[in-house]
């Protein structure tokens, strides 16, 4: 719970046997706000073929699709250029686990079939 961030001075901690009273130093106890996202970087190798054999030569970009169900991806990023390998995709939800694929995209617009599905559980 983040409003429970904060800096808490002025501890102490005694003990008493009924007779004498012992006691430590004051201290303080810093509690940092929970960490509820976290960032994920996707990369890839990029195509060299069409995936009916001839050579790859008007590619434009990537589509990374994600989301919290197997093959159901809710969410999408376009990378363009050919020359990106890497994207990171920043503030996902910690505890939930997320699907990756991606698609390439050629200068017609036209999408390649889905990559292999990626697994990621962010806990």
């Amino acid at each position: 719970m983040s409003s429970a961030a904060g800096t808490f001075a002025g501890i102490s901690i005694s003990v008493s046997d009924g007779k004498v009273v012992s006691s430590l130093p004051q201290f303080a106890i810093v509690v940092n706000a929970a960490v509820t996202t976290r960032n994920v970087q996707v990369s890839w190798q990029p195509p060299l073929t069409n995936t009916d054999g001839p050579a790859l030569t008007d590619l434009q970009g990537y589509r990374i699709v994600y989301g919290t169900q197997p093959g159901v991806y809710t969410s999408s990023v376009t990378v363009s250029g050919v020359g990106s390998v890497t994207y990171t995709i920043n503030n996902l939800q910690v505890g939930k686990t997320y699907y990756f694929s991606m698609v390439s995209v050629n200068s017609a617009g036209t999408e390649s079939a889905y990559s292999q599905e990626v697994v990621v559980n962010l806990t």
